[in-house]
């Protein structure tokens, strides 16, 4: 059976920043972040759980003052929050980038003494490590090579199933893009994606076996599994996947994501984008408050599951991938049409018909190598042997 666990290091989070402001009982809270994420709405609401709270939320990103979020919290202009507390305030700093963070606050005159900084979300997903360090004790850690030739495996054993049950699959993201470039794998690249019109996903999810060295991990059988789409584990192997603020130990994977129908009107796409964008931060909200909060969270994921996949993908005439809809790549439904393949490390695996149109759009510049300086270099992952 496949074994997948979570470790949430938002708990940890809230008692370091409630410990901090208890020791500030008469200073605002200006919390400093280079991009707002929807965490910081479950620490909010833990503080105020506490009679305490953060002040003010700032970012550097412009685009972004004067935005509500889900839960609350307006995101705020920094030099203008900041000049205007400069003495009734303090500075909590929490990113990987805080030394540069910090330079921007001490340009805007702010006394250094009053800015404060936490762990970095690394240095708190790291955590994992101690939670999960028990399961991979004395086991084969695979290289990098390796784990892409256990996850062209699993691809394999996707591509036999899929063929027998007649259900259609696309390489798609990076792997598609590696497969048109350099016939299997981006070199650098660690992991594997790949499409699957609605009906066919849902259909491979229901009936996939289980049990036996390959798995599917749903979140709807899995609480522990928090990514809205699906996977195809090897049993056989521990992956640990370090993310911030929740982390994962399952088997290697291969990532597959549903496509379903998509509007043709611009105006109502651009509608379902923000839909959806919120509809994404409720989904992340369960996951990451759920046990953190003393409040008991409503789950709604069966209601935003059925309204981001209300369209049908056989009867539309346009598709799209909801998981990615803040980057709304909708094409013509003739795009995903079934048929064609591509080299991936040796083998030919299918890829949407027009494949060529779909990475146009999705990576512009997929036919030139990337330059060294601007490749994106693997996942927070380690990958072992059982």
């Amino acid at each position: 059976m496949a074994v997948v666990k979570s470790f949430n290091v938002l708990p940890q989070v809230v008692e370091d920043v409630a410990g901090i402001i208890a020791n500030y009982p008469n200073r605002r809270i200006i919390w400093f972040c280079y991009s707002y994420s929807h965490w910081v709405d479950t620490l909010q609401a833990a503080l105020k759980e506490r009679g305490l709270k953060l002040d003010y939320i700032v970012d550097n990103d412009r685009s972004k003052w004067g935005r509500v979020s889900p839960y609350g919290i307006i995101i705020s202009p920094p030099e203008l929050t900041i000049r205007g507390h400069m003495n009734d305030s303090i500075v909590l700093i929490c990113s990987n980038f805080a030394e540069v963070i910090k330079e921007d606050i001490l340009r805007y005159g702010y006394p250094e003494a009053q800015i404060l900084t936490l762990k970095s979300p690394d240095q708190y997903a790291a955590a994992a490590d101690s939670v999960f360090q028990t399961d991979t004790a004395g086991l084969e850690k695979m290289s990098l090579r390796a784990l892409q030739l256990c996850e062209t495996d699993i691809l394999r054993e996707l591509k036999r199933f899929c063929g027998e049950n007649r259900l259609r699959y696309f390489l798609s993201g990076g792997t598609c893009a590696g497969a048109a470039r350099y016939k299997g794998f981006i070199p650098w690249d660690d992991d594997i994606d790949v499409q699957m019109p609605y009906e066919d996903f849902m259909e491979f999810v229901s009936s996939y076996p289980k049990g036996g060295r390959y798995e599917v991990v749903f979140w709807r059988d899995n609480d522990e599994f928090f990514f809205p789409y699906a996977q195809l584990v090897d049993n056989d192997t521990i992956m640990l996947y370090k993310s911030f603020p929740i982390s994962l130990r399952q088997g290697v994977f291969i990532d597959i994501f549903p496509t379903c129908g998509s509007p043709e009107s611009g105006a109502e796409i651009a509608y379902r984008t923000e839909l959806f964008a919120y509809l994404d931060a409720q989904w992340r909200w369960f996951y990451q408050s759920n046990g953190v909060l003393k409040a008991s969270i409503p789950d709604q994921r069966e209601e935003i599951w059925a309204t981001k996949y209300d369209i049908p993908f056989n009867s539309s005439k346009m598709a799209a991938t909801p998981f990615e809809c803040l980057v709304p790549w909708s094409l013509p439904k003739e795009v995903f049409a079934y048929g064609e393949t591509l080299e991936f490390e040796g083998e030919q695996f299918s890829v949407m018909k027009d494949w060529k149109r779909f990475l146009q759009v999705r990576y512009p510049e997929w036919r030139p190598l990337t330059p060294e300086e601007q490749r994106l270099y693997a996942h927070p992952t380690n990958a072992y042997w059982k």
